[in-house]
């Protein structure tokens, strides 16, 4: 579950799209504008997929923007449902996902970092 929630947070949107040729650029504008840092993950002709981070409001506000724009965008149906582990996965074999680097032994550290045994110990009487 761990690598669910640091990697995988977020949700993904499905929008079937009424036409194949919409401007997939304006719906990827709208949702970045709406919920920054979304990306486009697939797109294969009347379908897009994104990948939704964050979102304030959960997924209730991504249901209100999609349906209140739906006209405009030109979406037939859309879906939306929090990130798979699958999902997880697939995006940190691809390379989607970093992980940070973090030393397990150092020899740089500084005192302030550092907790003496003493210190405990008179805490503890």
């Amino acid at each position: 579950m761990c690598v669910s929630l640091r990697f995988g947070s977020g949700f993904t949107v499905k929008m079937y799209l009424a036409v194949s040729s919409c401007d997939v650029e304006v719906i990827t504008n709208f949702m970045q504008c709406h919920f920054p840092s979304t990306y486009l993950k697939d797109q294969h002709s009347s379908m897009v997929e994104y990948h939704v981070p964050v979102a304030p409001g959960g997924v209730a506000d991504i249901f209100d923007q999609l349906e209140s724009n739906k006209a405009t965008l030109q979406i037939k149906h859309f879906s939306v449902s929090q990130t798979t582990l699958d999902e997880v996965f697939i995006n940190f074999a691809m390379g989607k996902v970093g992980i940070e680097t973090i030393p397990i032994h150092s020899d740089e550290y500084s005192e302030a970092d550092s907790i003496s045994l003493e210190s405990i110990a008179a805490s503890d009487t």
